[in-house]
């Protein structure tokens, strides 16, 4: 099964989801990372993760969320997941509408903002 990460940039495997990430490969499932490389790539690599840079949009501003949409939409073509995980609240959107026809399964984490 191919488990795809979409996240705003690769720290979040280090900071959150190694664990998760690394018993899914030990399980021999494929994992594809979906982010900004904030040089945490090398890393990811290194424990057997497919790492596509893609830009995430960060704010809701128009123009940028769709530049993130069509990056988004062609990495996500390319790679074929089974599931996606998204965390954060834009590429959990960008995810959701990345998929719409193609009805994946999707788990989401969202946090609170890190000001509360």
């Amino acid at each position: 099964m191919n488990v795809t990460f979409i996240c705003l940039t690769d720290e979040t495997y280090r900071k959150f989801h190694h664990r998760w990430v690394d018993d899914l490969i030990s399980e021999g499932h494929t994992v594809t990372w979906i982010s900004e490389d904030w040089g945490e790539k090398e890393q990811l690599e290194q424990a057997g993760v497919d790492f596509r840079e893609t830009p995430i949009a960060r704010n809701p501003y128009p123009r940028k969320l769709l530049r993130s949409w069509w990056e988004l939409h062609k990495t996500v073509t390319d790679v074929q997941p089974d599931v996606i995980v998204s965390e954060g609240t834009i590429p959990s959107l960008l995810a959701r509408y990345v998929t719409i026809r193609d009805e994946l399964p999707q788990i989401k984490i969202l946090h609170s903002w890190p000001w509360h």
